[in-house]
């Protein structure tokens, strides 16, 4: 089974050395292999992601809309409608705006 020792459900619990764990929504809250903790929000977005010694936190409007992911020492990114900006507002990094009917 490719190398998966143990399963829940849909889930990989284990494999040769590592191991998962998940939440009762079926988040994943651990990942041993890539030594990554998650919480979530109570719309199962991702709350804060902790790996090692690094975290990033992430904040949401009541929809679900992102509005940034953050470091714990402050660089990261934040989201305005379609524009991406660095974490010091400077610079918009992309729109994810796409054309959908362009005139030549």
């Amino acid at each position: 089974m490719n190398g998966i020792s143990a399963l829940s459900g849909n889930r990989i619990t284990q494999n040769a050395n590592d191991t998962w764990s998940y939440d009762d929504n079926g988040n994943m809250t651990h990942n041993a292999l890539k030594e990554l903790d998650l919480e979530y929000n109570l719309l199962n977005l991702p709350r804060e992601a902790r790996h090692i010694n690094d975290t990033v936190s992430y904040r949401y409007l009541v929809d679900g809309t992102k509005l940034s992911a953050l470091t714990n020492v402050g660089d990261g990114l934040k989201y305005r409608g379609n524009f991406v900006y660095d974490h010091d507002n400077k610079y918009s990094i992309y729109s994810t705006t796409i054309c959908t009917l362009c005139l030549v």
